[in-house]
């Protein structure tokens, strides 16, 4: 079953979960995950953008990433199927002051766009759309319940899909990731 899109090490671990019995309950969110996943992206991970630098948010920086995590994972069970999932969140985060300082979601939306491009065609959570992190996103989730803005790359202002109330991003709970 060697699959050439595949590096060998993807493959490899593939196969072996394609003969393990929990590979077939497909009923499970985290098994259907896996397979809609493991093939396309592995490690997976959302793409995080960090647009505020302020002492504040050097503090709490580190923080707001182990919150997304702890936010993935706080419905996992503890069997193999979540440990797996949790072991390959590997978040791609863009941190680049002299790059991403005070960005607008516009300048977001493209770097996102030229990234997922030069990934050779990757699908996966990875490149369907990337996290923001600004001022605002940063103050709500210090303060709790935490959101994060998500930019969709697809957007194109003058699309007649567009509407009046949907301007290519929306927040999002850390709860609903």
């Amino acid at each position: 079953m060697h699959n050439t899109r595949l590096p060998m090490y993807i493959d490899k671990k593939l196969h072996h979960f394609i003969s393990e019995p929990w590979w077939k309950n497909t009923n499970n969110e985290v098994v259907q995950f896996l397979h809609d996943e493991l093939p396309f992206q592995w490690p997976w991970g959302y793409t995080i953008y960090r647009t505020v630098y302020t002492p504040e948010s050097n503090q709490h920086w580190d923080a707001l990433l182990e919150a997304i995590s702890k936010s993935i994972y706080r419905s996992l069970d503890e069997d193999e199927p979540s440990r797996i999932f949790q072991e390959g969140y590997r978040p791609l985060a863009f941190d680049d002051s002299a790059q991403f300082n005070g960005a607008t979601l516009d300048k977001i939306r493209n770097h996102f766009k030229e990234v997922r491009e030069s990934d050779n065609g990757h699908q996966g959570v990875r490149f369907r759309w990337c996290l923001v992190i600004d001022e605002a996103a940063l103050q709500s989730i210090i303060r709790h319940p935490g959101w994060v803005t998500v930019v969709d790359p697809n957007y194109q202002e003058d699309s007649s899909c567009n509407t009046e109330y949907y301007l290519g991003y929306f927040r999002l709970y850390l709860k609903y990731l």
